[in-house]
């Protein structure tokens, strides 16, 4: 019965305009106001009760969006650090192996069965550089023909992922066809945190992409 009585509302509430010729100022908008805000809680408190919920004793005007004034201005503890990038594009110096670590450590990766997961085309497109990360416990190679894991000793672990479509080599040029490629590309990185491996998939085909773990 209660459900009724909104539309019922809005039924004498469109009469009553109507005998006043549209004349919006013989309504009081306040009062209205708060008859719609009561009849739609009273419909809140009906739907609830139907539900076998309980109501606690509350406004349920509380439940309306309120607006909070935003506060943009500097942190005085932790003032904001301005990056002149176009600024340092020019400003090029040497610098020493110590000045950025303290221990070099090399490792010869194992070359796997499917050699062309270490098919480096560095020369041929700068897009399609191969990488390697590490986080210490094991090192992955991202190349143009997918993701591959080695441990700390360099030894081949398994093939996360094999690219097999839209990649083809003319020659010395490599090309691929986005519209094809179905796998993990060179040159969206990747990022490696508590042993889990985090890539970007792009699927062709279907013109999606995620992020895979």
């Amino acid at each position: 019965m209660k459900q009724l009585l909104i539309p019922s509302f809005f039924i004498l509430l469109l009469l009553f305009n109507l005998s006043c010729h549209n004349n919006h100022l013989k309504t009081n908008e306040k009062e209205l106001a708060k008859e719609i805000i009561h009849l739609e809680n009273e419909k809140t408190k009906s739907e609830i009760g139907t539900n076998g919920g309980k109501i606690s004793n509350i406004d349920f005007k509380s439940f309306n969006a309120s607006r909070l004034k935003e506060n943009r201005s500097s942190d005085l503890q932790n003032p904001p650090i301005l990056l002149d990038i176009p600024g340092t594009e020019k400003d090029i110096r040497k610098f020493k192996l110590s000045d950025i670590a303290s221990s070099v450590k090399y490792v010869k990766l194992q070359t796997p069965a499917d050699t062309s997961l270490l098919y480096d085309p560095f020369f041929y497109r700068d897009d399609l550089i191969s990488t390697i990360r590490s986080d210490g416990e094991e090192i992955i190679f991202q190349g143009l023909f997918g993701l591959t894991l080695f441990n700390m000793r360099g030894e081949y672990q398994q093939t996360i992922w094999k690219n097999s479509a839209g990649i083809e080599i003319r020659g010395k040029a490599v090309m691929w066809k986005p519209q094809d490629f179905y796998g993990v590309m060179p040159n969206n990185p990747v990022s490696i945190t508590n042993g889990n491996v985090y890539y970007s998939f792009t699927d062709g085909p279907s013109g999606k992409g995620q992020v895979m773990k």
